[in-house]
């Protein structure tokens, strides 16, 4: 079980520099943070006139890392003031790539229990770089995507970028339509695949030749699909090693990889409940009466299980309606597990 205080810390860094920039009916968003540890990465959100949106983070290592990003960008000519402001804030900043958190002699299944731990999305990056490299594995985008049951489409999608830092930019231009061949495979499947089971990657030369270029000569992807939630995981891996033999290297490690993609999901579906919490100003005990509404207690249940009388419970029930801005207790609850508040 976390601690309070590590529950605080999950998350939080330093925006040192934002930019919002409106180009027709999207919108991009452009923030540098501070990490602890000195960790700079660089979010690039794009929002777009249909409500949907589409985030990349890459790790700001050096300014050379930053060049790479921003002379793939898409938008690159739009956003060129904005790009030459960041580099140099990052100049003054000093952006360090930090040592290994992962000792080349530590268990695998320690390293990857590392991943729980980290306290800001910058030193997840680092984090599971270095297990995945721990594996013999150089490249990886980690994405987390919100499904959009009305439509059957995707909503939101932020992705890590652990490969050379204009992957993303450039798979973005290829796909005809904007289809993202891999994440429309993976995100039916929950088994991992490589690039040579999935019909349309393997049929696409141009866009293997282009994975190649970028560090994923092989290719490996796998999905954490939480039951119940509309926000699912996925890993995508890649050495430069081509196939057959780059696809084998990295199938022997699928169980772990496996283990990897969930632990990422976990710590994202954590972060965002801590932060709602600390949004709502909801107390430890607070959250344990809505788990236990949701779970079909009644008040005489949670009055027992606390050791209190049932006026006391629905004096708590009208804390909790005051701070999630409902009426009802029922209404509370589903506020909660629709914003991530209860498992």
């Amino acid at each position: 079980m976390q601690s309070k205080k590590f529950a605080e810390m999950r998350g939080r860094c330093n925006v040192i520099y934002e930019a919002d920039i409106h180009l027709a009916r999207d919108r991009i968003v452009l923030r540098l943070r501070r990490h602890s540890g000195g960790i700079l990465t660089l979010e690039r959100r794009s929002c777009r006139g249909d409500g949907t949106s589409f985030a990349q983070i890459v790790v700001i290592s050096n300014l050379d890392s930053l060049r790479e990003f921003a002379s793939t960008d898409v938008c690159s000519e739009h956003l060129r003031t904005q790009y030459h402001a960041i580099e140099r804030v990052c100049s003054e900043e000093a952006p360090i790539f930090p040592s290994s958190p992962i000792d080349c002699s530590e268990d695998v299944l320690d390293a990857i229990g590392r991943i729980q731990k980290c306290a800001s999305e910058g030193e997840l990056m680092v984090t599971t770089g270095a297990v995945l490299k721990h594996l013999g594995i150089t490249s990886y985008t980690y994405k987390w995507v919100l499904a959009d049951e009305k439509v059957r489409g995707i909503r939101e999608q932020r992705c890590l970028i652990g490969c050379h830092p204009g992957w993303v930019h450039a798979y973005s231009r290829h796909r005809p339509c904007g289809n993202d061949v891999l994440l429309d495979y993976i995100k039916r499947r929950a088994a991992p695949a490589v690039g040579s089971e999935i019909e349309a990657y393997r049929q696409d030369r141009n866009l293997r030749l282009l994975s190649a270029r970028y560090g994923f000569g092989s290719v490996l992807v796998c999905a954490a699909h939480p039951p119940g939630s509309s926000l699912f995981g996925v890993l995508q891996v890649g050495s430069r090693q081509i196939p057959p033999a780059g696809e084998c290297a990295l199938w022997r490690h699928r169980v772990l990889i496996r283990a990897i993609a969930g632990e990422i999901l976990d710590w994202r579906v954590a972060t965002v409940r801590d932060e709602a919490a600390r949004a709502t100003d909801l107390d430890h005990r607070e959250l344990h009466v809505l788990r236990l509404l949701r779970n079909g207690r009644t008040a005489c249940n949670v009055a027992d299980n606390f050791g209190i009388s049932e006026r006391s419970v629905y004096l708590i029930f009208r804390k909790i309606n005051q701070k999630l801005g409902v009426s009802h207790i029922a209404r509370a609850v589903e506020r909660a597990s629709a914003n991530g508040l209860i498992e």
